[in-house]
């Protein structure tokens, strides 16, 4: 990449530098040789991974319980036991976690904490029993927006719907790929002193 940048600024003419419409700034003095380059990218890269880690941290990393992300996954009925009687226990401790964790936002929007677990176990046994055939987001847009499901089993369903605002089967892709495209917007910003062109 650096080479067709170099490429094209040296075809340029005159004292003004386009690249696809857009007027740069500035110029490679130091970013030519490839250390210096490698050393930009990896402080570019280390500041990025230090502010997300203390963004997200306290979703990746709970001491003494299991994290956010790993409780979630009680919520997805394709993990879920077969048998009944396994059924019945499966998830109490995720949910438990999940309710510590975000206690406050589930009290602010008014959430009732003591009705949680209990309807936590009506919610798998009508899930295993009426709703075996329903797709992922099938299933939790039925019981969301569906009455009675939404009325029964409000408090637990606020656990899903913050489930949905973190997408647990992404979010090690979105969090790369957010990495990657941050990092380059630092580097062109750095590396031509203008701002990366509109996409």
């Amino acid at each position: 990449m650096l080479e067709k940048i170099q490429t094209m600024l040296a075809q340029q003419q005159g004292d003004e530098r386009r690249f696809q419409g857009i007027t740069l700034k500035g110029n490679l003095k130091g970013f030519t040789d490839l250390t210096n380059l490698q050393q930009h990218m990896e402080v570019a890269i280390n500041i990025v991974v230090d502010d997300l880690k203390a963004r997200f941290g306290g979703l990746l990393k709970d001491e003494g319980v299991q994290t956010p992300v790993e409780s979630f996954r009680v919520l997805n009925p394709d993990t879920w036991p077969e048998d009944q009687a396994s059924l019945l226990t499966f998830g109490d401790d995720g949910v438990a976690d999940l309710m510590r964790h975000f206690k406050e936002p589930l009290e602010r929007s008014g959430c009732n904490m003591a009705a949680i677990q209990d309807e936590w176990q009506g919610l798998k046994i009508l899930v295993s029993h009426n709703f075996k055939d329903k797709s992922y987001s099938g299933l939790w847009e039925t019981l969301l927006t569906k009455d009675p499901y939404r009325h029964d089993y409000k408090n637990i369903l606020e656990l899903v719907q913050l489930m949905q605002v973190l997408p647990i089967s992404a979010v090690q892709c979105e969090r790369g790929e957010a990495l990657r495209r941050t990092g380059l917007r630092i580097l062109q910003e750095a590396a031509l002193g203008s701002p990366p062109p509109k996409t």
